[in-house]
């Protein structure tokens, strides 16, 4: 008889959650995935890595259509559609949260949309309703943004 429902339980589906996930099943860990989020993929993938290199990659793109010269192209007048920029950046992260959905829910482990708090070291209540227990936790639940503290008299330059 088992002694516990799952032998690892992650919450949090971001990049660390479905790497730690695919890990354990890959080890033969019987494995689930809770996340509790609004939308799934994570803080890399919704709002910082992947958004930012969008929007980065763009610039690079128009720094360089600005600068031709060194390879014999000419161009003029090289301007940027905001709203075409950020729906493109949009588009991009749909696409990225939509492939980590498809990840985290393709059947290699259990995927649970629910959000969880421990009653005990080993039992976690799903705000869908029940518990579920496991031998082992990560707790992958991302991070905020936090402005480093700085001194009172530090002036920007």
């Amino acid at each position: 008889m088992k002694e516990f429902d799952y032998d690892a339980a992650i919450i949090g589906g971001g990049s660390g959650g479905y790497a730690a996930a695919r890990t354990a099943a890959d080890a033969g860990l019987r494995t689930v995935v809770i996340e509790g989020g609004e939308e799934v993929g994570g803080l890399c993938i919704l709002r910082g890595c992947m958004p930012t290199k969008a929007l980065l990659y763009a610039t690079e793109v128009k720094h360089l259509a600005q600068h031709p010269d060194a390879w014999g192209i000419h161009s003029t007048n090289v301007s940027v559609d905001f709203a075409r920029l950020m729906a493109r950046k949009n588009t991009l992260i749909k696409e990225f949260a939509g492939h980590r959905e498809r990840q985290l829910t393709k059947g290699t482990f259990k995927f649970i949309r629910a959000n969880a708090r421990f009653t005990d070291k080993h039992t976690l209540a799903l705000s869908t309703g029940g518990t579920l227990t496991s031998g082992r936790f990560v707790i992958s639940t991302g991070s905020i943004v936090a402005p480093p503290a700085l001194p009172s008299n530090f002036k920007r330059t």
